[in-house]
């Protein structure tokens, strides 16, 4: 791989210019050296995990995501690490499954979904996937029935791989270091720059966006380790995420907000359980579209029990009966409950979740 590199120039940033940029044929014959490693993934299921670290920890709770990605078929989960609370028992975790040309929407702690939409070839991926923090890092993304909305600010792709083989973006002749790795440099119109560690494959190293008016670093990534998750096969396994002030107004880059990902599982073509993309009905399921909701699988009368649980074991509820004279309190709490829940939660769902003025555009996803 080093070989590719040999006849780069050790030219300053400050001098780049028409010369100091490789021709697209080199570009593109660079690439896809880079990219042979991947060229046998068919499928994949990625865990990870995003924590904030600055500017975020009031606002921004940890969170536990898996995504998983066929040529056809797609899944993701968003779970929340509350105080006290493990993501798998987060109340608020969403899910998006695409499937046999149709998708579902859901909160599976409450056994509610959208009803199932149809998808056509061609077609946005619904919901905000295109701002997940894992995208930008991936060489390869094997859903090619669905598209993936261009980055809203400077309206380019958000997969890594998929960018840099357009033409705007272009090979600088000179490298750098990074981590102590040898990465090729990748521009496109001094508003996104990225560093691919050459003598590992495709791997992301850093990714500056800037602000298209002041041409300062608004958002950056940079990794801190990266792991061989397969053989041959290169990803950022701890990166930063960081929001940076590009008014630039104390002439340095101001950090604003920043998030650690640390990707904790990865499965690889047949290790993908397909399972995973078939979108099923627990007992008690109940279907939402617009203002009413209907229930689509019997039963569910285990579903109180886990509710009782969660608040008995996160919420602090107490467990043995109280005294006699307060005997009426958990009726009239439970009363309460009913009636603010099965009011404001369906009020909620249908508000929030299918009444978006974007619904028509993306959707809403997690």
């Amino acid at each position: 791989m080093a070989t590719l590199f040999v006849v780069m120039s050790n030219i300053s940033a400050s001098e780049e210019s028409e010369a100091a940029y490789r021709s697209e044929a080199e570009k593109l014959q660079i690439l896809s050296v880079l990219a042979k490693p991947w060229e046998k993934t068919r499928q994949f299921l990625i865990e990870y995990e995003g924590l904030p670290t600055h500017g975020l920890q009031t606002t921004f709770v940890p969170v536990h995501k898996t995504m998983a990605v066929t040529s056809h078929d797609y899944y993701h989960l968003a779970a929340h690490s509350f105080p006290g609370i493990p993501w798998q028992q987060d109340p608020y975790a969403q899910e998006l499954i695409i499937h046999d040309g149709k998708w579902r929407h859901g909160w599976p702690f409450c056994r509610a979904y959208s009803r199932v939409n149809s998808i056509t070839n061609g077609e946005f991926i619904p919901g905000t996937t295109y701002e997940d923090v894992l995208l930008p890092i991936l060489p390869v993304w094997p859903l090619t029935e669905y598209r993936i909305p261009a980055n809203d600010i400077i309206s380019t792709p958000t997969l890594s791989g998929e960018a840099l083989r357009m033409p705007g973006y272009r090979l600088l002749a000179h490298s750098e270091c990074i981590g102590n790795e040898s990465c090729a440099i990748f521009d496109y119109d001094d508003i996104d720059r990225m560093w691919i560690a050459t003598n590992k494959g495709f791997c992301l190293m850093r990714r500056d966006y800037k602000d298209p008016n002041s041409k300062e670093v608004y958002e950056r990534i940079l990794t801190d380790r990266l792991d061989e998750v397969a053989p041959g096969l290169w990803l950022p396994t701890i990166y930063r995420v960081q929001s940076l002030d590009s008014t630039r107004k104390q002439n340095r880059d101001t950090l604003t907000r920043e998030v650690n990902v640390r990707i904790v599982r990865c499965l690889w073509n047949d290790q993908v359980p397909t399972q995973i993309f078939i979108a099923e009905h627990p007992s008690g399921a109940l279907e939402y579209e617009q203002d009413h909701s209907t229930q689509v699988a019997a039963g569910g009368e285990e579903l109180l029990m886990n509710y009782v649980g969660f608040m008995t074991t996160y919420g602090h509820m107490p467990t043995k009966p109280l005294p006699q004279r307060h005997r009426w309190l958990p009726l009239f709490a439970g009363l309460l409950t009913a009636l603010f829940v099965s009011g404001n939660s369906t009020r909620w769902l249908t508000e929030k979740c299918f009444n978006r003025p974007n619904e028509n555009k993306y959707g809403e996803g997690s």
